[in-house]
């Protein structure tokens, strides 16, 4: 190139003019010169043959010396490299990378092993990280490995390593050296197009060049998924769309670079990656034994088993992160999220998983909007049990109102089916349990409960008068049940039980609140005198013009009656005592002074009422009466309350059977049974053991038995002390004192088994029975020995075997798995979870009801039971009574014992189970 030429060229590139050829000239940060084509994104230490463009102004051409006159070009732009470089002592060359080898080194590398030396071997480079491990890259299929390449194998076999070759070719540039290779000599390999140039290396000498906005958006891509928790930032999606379609669709790069940049939280999702590809590895065909690639089943087994594993504990750490982060405000955000954008909300709620989640962050964050749509849309679906079992959604009157209706149906159907659907196998105890806690957690979802169930009722009624026997029978069935459950929830705003640790004004409230639109005060505001002809005649009086006068003044003293049930209510709920003048309102004047036996059946209508006058005489504690007259008049009341109870069930029983007897007990003799009840459990108390029997001496009098005895007879023979008998246990056995009582070691058999003979003659007594049991599993006291404590223990399991026997397996089950489950301290130890489990084995056979299945899975996937259970001290026996129930559910979730097929949910319950003692 002339002078002239090469002036014009040093001009036009000064003036910033077009210029002539593709190929331009660069110096690195060493001062080597490189070479870049401007159209391709190439680079090369290897100077083009069509020519190049002379390095732009800011790359300093008198620091170029003589290397750049020494190339010169012909007038078709050819490069002339003959003439050895007069001055390149000052020059380090380096020749064991190419600038595109080292813009294409994995994302982990640090700066400093980019300036190392890493050995190759055909298109594989090894690297090492930051704790020295070596690590190797391919350079056209960008694959990372941990693996050694054969590539570097078939070096050493040959007994020449690349870093050797390279030391062998170096060029050496002293001044005795008599001639240095040509540029052609020293280029390396030619680099890959895909691989981008070298803008890491001399980007403060290509501002001025123009590149390819495509090459800057796939460079700006990967430098931003290479930052800290690049997951999380915004326009992740775009940088992770531009590296999967430079690399032809692959998504292998991109997850590589959001793995390894994970810091904070979302390491967790680079854990995942890694845990998934590890399960993939171990349950690959090249991995397994051989007894595993002929057993197909075992394979998938251990699989299952991984799986479940990582994404029970993935799902709760996910879980527990969205509680801490969710903001009202992250919740607007999705809801301006365009529809597809927002279709994964349909399958978080279509996932029994994800509801959950979604149901718990609408308990904490009443004020979101996105999760009051939430869950509406999930109302709407049919999850209505899910709803009810987790939260009180009484700021949603909506999804309050679909659920209450939803389980009262259910009610109804479990009423009159066999429980053979999914939405009626259930226990019926938990259903009410979580109605009873959503409809009286506020005054208005309580009276809007009592509303609808009141109007059921009277609807049924009116609908089975005109029905056949044989309907009729069905339909009184499901009113007994909506009956009991209106009970029930009146009992629980008026029982101060149900408030215990609460506050005097909040148990004040419920009352009110209950008290207020009960019958007993909507009546007294209602009536006017004189009074309607029609409220008398609704009353069952007889009208005429002789008798209106006397029936008014019967009116009178109904009111007076009505107010004294009130009063009498107020001060049970608030835990104050009785007094006669209170008690004498409410009692007739005479016995057999009220054929009617009105105040009798109004305490029917309340059945709190009966467990308020029982407690008082029944109950240890300060709210016991004392006084005997007192403790007569109270077993009084509940005896009139006792006898109106038996005559309406004699009328009901007698429309299904007419030679039903009539009750053999009067208001005296009834009387007279509670107040010995009474005075025997008082006397127990105070007594280091007694004598129980199931059937006592019938030709011994009452009186020659020991106090045991007596009242075992007395329970026997009157459910009302029975249930008595019941509340008076369950008051010793909480007590605080009675654990550390000398008496404990030896009262507490006679205790458990009185109990137990009560609950066979009377099954209603099934949730005192069951706590009293419970509550003995939970005493402890340091003093008596670890073999005493023990075989308390286990007589409180055989009770709730015996239990479990008489049907009420679903809730000793659950409540048995809640116990076992809290991790703040353990009630039981491996022996005793072993003791029970093997005798709950021992006792049930299929076939199984669906409750049952669900509670006696959810019991054997505790941790404790699986860590007692897979133990050599677990008997020979109980294992294969295990395994044959294993292989009864395992044909049972494959349908072919019932037609009617299991819930999805199910079947995967006992996946899971026989993934775990499979």
């Amino acid at each position: 190139m002339s002078e002239a030429e090469t002036g014009d060229v040093d001009v036009a590139a000064e003036e910033g003019s077009q210029q002539p050829f593709d190929w331009s000239a660069f110096k690195d940060d060493e001062g080597r010169l490189y070479f870049y084509n401007n159209v391709t994104g190439e680079s090369s230490w290897e100077a083009p043959e069509e020519g190049f463009n002379p390095p732009p102004p800011d790359n300093d051409l008198d620091d170029v010396g003589e290397e750049v006159e020494e190339l010169t070009t012909d007038k078709t732009g050819a490069v002339s490299t003959n003439e050895e470089p007069d001055d390149m002592t000052d020059q380090q060359i380096d020749l064991s990378t190419t600038p595109a080898e080292e813009s294409a080194e994995p994302s982990a590398t640090t700066e400093q092993e980019a300036e190392e030396d890493p050995p190759m071997a055909g298109d594989w480079v090894e690297y090492k990280d930051d704790e020295g491990r070596a690590y190797y890259f391919n350079t056209v299929s960008q694959e990372t490995t941990w693996d050694r390449p054969s590539e570097f194998d078939a070096i050493e076999n040959d007994g020449k390593t690349k870093q050797e070759t390279r030391d062998d070719d170096a060029v050496d540039l002293s001044p005795d050296r008599p001639q240095s290779p040509s540029m052609g000599e020293m280029a390396p390999e030619s680099p890959t197009e895909d691989v981008p140039p070298m803008n890491n290396i001399v980007e403060e000498h290509v501002e001025a060049q123009e590149i390819d906005p495509s090459v800057k958006r796939l460079e700006d891509a990967k430098l931003a998924l290479s930052q800290p928790d690049a997951i999380m930032e915004h326009g992740v999606m775009t940088h992770l769309t531009e590296v999967v379609t430079s690399d032809g669709g692959n998504p292998q790069h991109a997850i590589q670079a959001l793995t390894e940049s994970a810091r904070g939280q979302t390491a967790v999702c680079g854990l995942l990656s890694r845990w998934l590809a590890d399960l993939k590895t171990e349950t690959g065909m090249t991995s397994i034994s051989a007894t595993a690639v002929a057993n197909p089943a075992e394979q998938k087994k251990r699989f299952l088993k991984a799986a479940d594993s990582i994404r029970e504990m993935t799902q709760e750490e996910i879980n527990n992160i969205t509680r801490e982060r969710f903001t009202t405000e992250r919740g607007r955000q999705i809801l301006d999220l365009s529809k597809s954008e927002a279709a994964f909300l349909d399958d978080m709620m279509d996932s029994n998983r994800w509801r959950k989640l979604l149901i718990d962050l609408s308990a904490a964050n009443k004020n979101s909007a996105l999760l009051m749509y939430c869950l509406k849309e999930i109302s709407k679906r049919g999850h209505h049990r899910e709803i009810a079992r987790r939260i009180n959604q009484n700021d949603h009157f909506s999804v309050f109102s679909a659920m209450l209706a939803s389980e009262l149906a259910v009610i109804g159907k479990i009423s009159i089916s066999a429980c053979r659907d999914n939405d009626t196998s259930i226990s019926l105890n938990e259903l009410v349990k979580d109605l009873r806690r959503t409809c009286t957690s506020t005054a208005y979802t309580y009276m809007y409960a009592m509303e609808v169930l009141s109007f059921l009722i009277r609807k049924a009624k009116e609908d089975a008068s005109e029905m056949s026997q044989k309907d009729r029978l069905l339909y009184a069935r499901v009113i007994r049940k909506w009956e009991r459950l209106l009970e029930v929830l009146q009992g629980t705003m008026i029982d101060p039980a149900s408030a215990d640790g609460e506050t005097p004004l909040f148990r004040k409230r419920r009352l009110d609140v209950a008290l207020t639109i009960s019958d007993l005060q909507q009546r007294q505001r209602r009536r006017l005198y004189p009074r309607d002809i029609r409220d008398i005649q609704e009353e069952g009086f007889i009208v005429n013009e002789d008798t209106v006068a006397e029936n008014h003044m019967s009116a009178e003293r109904r009111a007076d009656i009505e107010t004294a049930v009130l009063n009498f209510l107020r001060r049970y709920c608030l835990g104050t005592q009785l007094d006669d003048q209170l008690l004498d309102k409410m009692l007739p004047i005479s016995v057999g002074g009220d054929p009617e036996n009105f105040v009798g059946n109004l305490l029917t209508q309340y059945p709190t009422s009966i467990e308020a006058l029982l407690g008082y005489i029944y109950k240890p504690g300060n709210q016991r009466v004392r006084s005997v007259v007192t403790r007569n008049k109270c077993a009084r009341l509940a005896a009139m309350a006792v006898l109106a109870a038996e005559k309406k069930a004699v009328e009901e029983a007698r429309k299904i059977d007419p030679n039903v007897p009539e009750s053999d007990f009067d208001e005296v003799a009834l009387t007279r049974m509670l107040s010995e009840g009474s005075q025997l459990c008082e006397q127990l108390e105070n007594m280091v053991s007694f004598i129980v029997t199931v059937n006592p001496d019938r030709r011994k009098s009452l009186s020659s038995l020991n106090p045991g005895e007596q009242l075992c007879a007395l329970a026997l023979k009157c459910a009302a002390v029975s249930r008595g008998v019941a509340l008076w246990a369950s008051g010793v056995t909480k007590g605080s004192e009675f654990v550390i009582s000398a008496y404990y070691p030896t009262i507490s058999p006679n205790i458990m088994s009185l109990i137990r003979i009560v609950y066979l003659h009377y099954p209603f007594n099934r949730d005192d029975t069951c706590d009293i049991a419970f509550e003995f599993l939970k005493h402890s006291n340091s003093e008596i020995a670890y073999k005493t404590m023990n075989q308390i223990k286990e007589q409180s399991l055989r009770l709730l075997l015996f239990l479990c026997v008489r049907g009420e397996a679903p809730t000793v089950l659950g409540r048995m798995s809640n116990l076992v489950n809290e991790t703040s301290r353990s009630y039981l130890d491996a022996s005793l979870v072993r003791y029970f489990i093997s005798g709950l084995l021992e006792v049930a056979s299929p076939p199984f009801s669906i409750p049952f299945i669900r509670s006696f899975i959810v019991l054997l996937k505790a941790p404790a039971c699986i860590d007692a259970i897979k133990t050599n001290y677990f008997g020979e026996e109980s294992k294969k009574r295990l395994e044959g129930i294993l292989k009864y559910l395992n044909t049972r979730a494959n349908g072919k014992l019932d037609k009617h097929p299991l819930a999805t949910e199910d079947v995967s319950l006992i996946e899971s189970l026989l993934s775990i003692y499979g």
